[in-house]
């Protein structure tokens, strides 16, 4: 498993790629995807981030992209 001490707390059970648009106190989620596979992410929200960023997901860890709105991006590959 490649969860991180609280991912399971933090995320439902499974396995998925996971997208959303945090608000510029990263309080709130303006928008959320899932994708059950790696393809339908990389077609879907790949387009922002690098292949060291995938690398990073496909290793466990989560992908924080600030963006110039003040809003953030941020990726994971969750693994429960």
């Amino acid at each position: 498993m490649n969860a991180n001490n609280f991912d399971w707390a933090l995320y439902s059970n499974g396995k998925y790629w996971l997208y959303e648009h945090w608000n510029e106190t990263n309080t709130n989620i303006y928008g959320k995807a899932k994708f059950d596979s790696k393809e339908d992410f990389l077609k879907h929200a790949g387009k922002h981030l690098t292949a060291e960023q995938i690398e990073t997901l496909e290793q466990g860890q989560s992908v924080l992209i600030p963006q110039q709105d003040g809003t953030t991006l941020f990726f994971k590959y969750v693994n429960l």
